[in-house]
């Protein structure tokens, strides 16, 4: 039996009953069914819904400018470092979507460039038809993003290790807060970025 983690499980449609150990009341009976109209309103239960059914680098560039003049200032001090990052959702055949989170990084010492990388690393997510548009949402740009991101986060620390700096870690990303924002500037009525 290929053991994984529950949410690994979940997300890639296996069952995982197994995964962990039902919750019991005092009787010795399974309480999972009444706990279950709580657990309908988290985002956990949008995992039963969404199936990962391929995930590839769609574009990837690392650029290395200066090197290997570059190298000494490095060593001396840490770069500035912008990273943007983007996630889009294309909706294909049979409920399937694909999600796309892209990556911008770049280091410079002043104007002089260290390394710029652009990663764009996709899903192929299937998601039950009988998922709310809200939730459907929130699964797209939201937890797709999260699984695919700790795969994104080490392409780029090799990439950087192998351009001859130090790898960068990213740190977490929330998503659910990206979203979330996102959300509030469509809204109606809310301020719009100038």
């Amino acid at each position: 039996m290929n053991e994984q983690p529950a949410s690994d499980a979940a997300l890639s449609g296996e069952d995982s009953s197994d995964a962990a150990p039902k919750d019991m009341d005092a009787g010795g009976e399974d309480s999972s069914a009444r706990t279950q109209s709580a657990r309908d309103s988290q985002p956990s239960d949008l995992h039963a819904a969404l199936s990962i059914t391929r995930q590839y680098i769609k574009d990837f560039s690392f650029e290395n400018p200066n090197a290997p003049g570059v190298f000494g200032a490095y060593r001396d001090e840490g770069p500035e470092l912008k990273v943007s990052v983007d996630i889009a959702a294309n909706a294909m055949e049979d409920n399937s979507h694909e999600v796309v989170l892209s990556l911008y990084v770049s280091a410079k010492f002043g104007e002089a460039v260290a390394f710029i990388v652009e990663l764009q690393y996709a899903a192929q997510a299937v998601v039950d038809e009988n998922v709310s548009e809200e939730k459907l949402e929130r699964a797209l740009m939201v937890e797709v993003p999260r699984y695919l991101f700790p795969f994104l986060r080490n392409i780029i620390a090799n990439a950087t290790r192998d351009g001859g700096f130090p790898p960068l870690l990213l740190s977490p990303i929330n998503f659910g807060k990206i979203h979330d924002g996102r959300r509030q500037r469509e809204e109606p009525g809310s301020p719009k970025e100038t």
